[in-house]
């Protein structure tokens, strides 16, 4: 994470802006998060941050997290206090908001699928249950991939390989303290735990990252330990 500092001239006020980097699939784009007082938006480079190819400005809502489309050619952002996705199209230079069909307090954008196309994302309805949906560019096709039961927290933390369909996750067992690490297709089938141990909550789990071939996973346990495992659950050598 980089902090840009900007001193307005005039009034002499300098405003903080966090920058969050999202590479583009094709590795030579780069999108910026930009969120201040009283200015948010989004602004794409290339990858040495030298030509800026793109910026979205927004007064109305902060940015949270960015997806880039599959072929390059979109940006998706979510809008929490709006309860809608944003996707600016590059081809055809249009914003389009997609309304998600719960009025949930918390979502994150996992990832956005270059075999099925959906934008897959999480949410927390009013009882503060988190729960993985996916839902289609358009906004068509809304389906759950998972919710868990009431004995069951999900994390924070997530990640997505597009080529397997698999969403890795973090999972607490409220009655016995138990942390979990948990995978499942993004058709909702194929729930698995791979790991589990005592824990203090979900994020007991966290820096979840699935490696690009899809094998391997690694992931932080505690805040103190760095631990790699076989995407099947096996010890990782």
């Amino acid at each position: 994470t980089q902090l840009f500092y900007i001193k307005d001239l005039k009034t002499k006020n300098i405003q903080t802006f966090n920058s969050f980097p999202y590479v583009s699939p094709s590795g030579d784009l780069v999108a910026r998060n930009i969120s201040a007082t009283s200015y948010s938006g989004i602004f794409v480079t290339d990858f040495l941050g030298e030509e800026k190819l793109f910026e979205y400005n927004s007064f109305s809502f902060p940015v949270t997290n960015v997806l880039w489309s599959p072929d390059n050619n979109k940006l998706a952002m979510l809008s929490p206090d709006k309860n809608n996705i944003k996707i600016y199209d590059f081809t055809l230079e249009i914003v389009t908001d997609i309304f998600l069909p719960e009025k949930d307090i918390w979502k994150k954008l996992i990832g956005w699928s270059d075999m099925d196309g959906f934008i897959y994302f999480t949410s927390q309805n009013v009882k503060k249950q988190i729960y993985i949906g996916k839902i289609r560019p358009d906004g068509s096709g809304y389906q759950d991939v998972y919710r868990p039961d009431e004995d069951h927290l999900l994390g924070y933390d997530f990640d997505m390989h597009n080529e397997s369909g698999t969403i890795v996750f973090s999972l607490f067992e409220t009655p016995n303290s138990l942390v979990e690490l948990c995978k499942i297709n993004t058709d909702g089938s194929g729930f698995k735990s791979l790991f589990n141990s005592s824990g203090f909550g979900a994020w007991s789990v966290a820096g979840i990252n699935i490696s690009p071939d899809g094998k391997k996973i690694a992931y932080e346990y505690l805040f103190e330990r760095i631990l790699i495992t076989n995407i099947d659950g096996t010890p990782f050598g």
